[in-house]
């Protein structure tokens, strides 16, 4: 069992032509209807463009703002892996770096050695 056609799906369309074409002359007879003149149409063509245009350059600058960060963040990481990689290799090249008796002169503390940035104790 299909399913029927009800309303106006079950009308001809010339018969539907005819239903709207009469509602729309009642409507611009009653004053409810609204017919563009051809200034109305061209002042809501131009505001349709510059709202167009004024969502892409939001867009844009929001892209951009963005991009910009991104670099930034970039740059900063880029950066101290760049002096991390050197302070490794300046440390391999001239070897261990005294540092000075915790304790005084007495020998009573330990001498500390900086090897690749890390301070490693030794009994001196």
């Amino acid at each position: 069992m299909g399913i029927e056609k009800r309303g106006f799906a079950s009308m001809e369309s010339t018969r539907l032509k005819e239903l709207s074409g009469q509602g729309g002359r009642k409507a611009h007879a009653l004053g409810r209807a609204h017919k563009w003149t051809r200034e109305e149409a061209r002042a809501a063509g131009l505001r349709s463009v510059a709202q167009r245009r004024l969502r892409k350059a939001q867009a844009e600058a929001a892209a951009k703002i963005d991009l910009q960060g991104r670099d930034a963040a970039t740059k900063i990481r880029n950066n101290v892996e760049q002096e991390r990689a050197g302070r490794a290799v300046e440390a391999h090249q001239n070897g261990p770096r005294r540092g000075p008796l915790l304790f005084g002169d007495q020998g009573l503390g330990h001498r500390t050695d900086f090897v690749g940035g890390r301070r490693v104790g030794r009994r001196g």
